[in-house]
């Protein structure tokens, strides 16, 4: 990642590539990089502790523009220690389940927590279904969503 001339964001996408390649909608990252159709269903709801920063994407030799750096800084501590199924591992978790404390979530307003860094790991990003709703309509490549139940350590290769 680099800073343009005219202050966005360039990321570079590095072979190996597939062999038809071709730019999603989505692109995981640390923090996301999405295209402006998501980013217009997102700015449609009111986000707390987001904020999109334009960005272009090299891939292929060709600059794509029209993406969107999607800083996610809220984080909520809202995971239900009993319940999930987590391993301390020196400084960090190893979560294998997740099960959200209810108790904290209900203090929070719901356009509050449409989008948030889980602070007990913050890799991952928690999606209010409202919010799911919304951005699958518009039918978004390389992007799902999985139900925090049914969400579990190996579920990105299923």
């Amino acid at each position: 990642m680099k800073l343009a001339d005219d202050d966005h964001l360039i990321f570079t996408m590095n072979p190996p590539f597939p062999d038809q390649p071709q730019l999603a909608d989505y692109m995981g990252t640390p923090s996301p990089i999405i295209g402006e159709k998501i980013k217009q269903v997102l700015e449609t709801i009111t986000i707390t502790g987001s904020q999109y920063f334009p960005a272009s994407v090299r891939f292929g030799g060709k600059l794509h523009k029209n993406y969107y750096f999607w800083h996610i800084y809220l984080e909520i501590a809202c995971l239900h220690m009993d319940r999930s199924e987590v391993k301390q591992r020196r400084a960090s978790l190893s979560i294998r389940t997740i099960s959200l404390d209810e108790t904290i979530l209900n203090r929070i307003s719901e356009s509050g927590r449409w989008v948030f860094r889980l602070a007990e790991s913050t890799s991952r990003i928690l999606v209010h279904e409202r919010v799911v709703e919304k951005v699958m309509a518009i039918k978004p490549t390389g992007i799902r969503f999985i139900r925090v139940d049914q969400w579990n350590i190996g579920s990105a290769f299923r």
